[in-house]
């Protein structure tokens, strides 16, 4: 269901990226790199919050023993193996 909804969210993100990429070409003509730059940093702020929700529960499958571990993340679990 993660992916799916990351999925959606990649796919809604489109349209902000197009949008800053014409305003960054009306802005600087032919400016090849501004535009991809500027765009992917808009997105990056946009989504960041989003891409949290969605990737912030984790399956029990994504745990290093197949189970819960206490509810840490993969890399305290792996950090706390180690020790």
């Amino acid at each position: 269901m993660r992916f799916v909804l990351y999925a959606l969210r990649w796919q809604a993100s489109t349209p902000i990226l197009i949008g800053v990429l014409a305003l960054v070409e009306w802005l600087l003509p032919g400016n090849r790199w501004a535009g991809p730059v500027l765009a992917n940093l808009a997105g990056a702020a946009l989504f960041f919050r989003v891409d949290a929700l969605i990737l912030k529960r984790r399956a029990p499958s994504e745990t290093c023993d197949g189970g819960d571990t206490g509810g840490g993340t993969l890399r305290q679990d792996a950090h706390q193996h180690v020790r």
